[in-house]
């Protein structure tokens, strides 16, 4: 299976609830959550129809499925 790499967001496009914990993160020493954060409120392309869509609306997209 083909896969693509994640585009993380600009700091500055990073908003809504995305910003506050990117914040928290580094206020508390944990560059690393910081980083991460910024991919999952970046986009991504999928790999099989070269669609971009945004990886967080992704996760809640499947995360409300798993609640019925």
């Amino acid at each position: 299976m083909e896969t693509k790499a994640l585009r993380s967001t600009d700091l500055t496009g990073l908003t809504g609830i995305g910003r506050p914990l990117h914040d928290v993160a580094l206020a508390h020493d944990q560059q690393e959550v910081a980083r991460v954060l910024t991919y999952i409120f970046g986009d991504a392309t999928c790999p099989d129809c070269e669609e971009d869509f945004s990886v967080s609306a992704q996760i809640s997209a499947n995360w409300a499925a798993t609640l019925g």
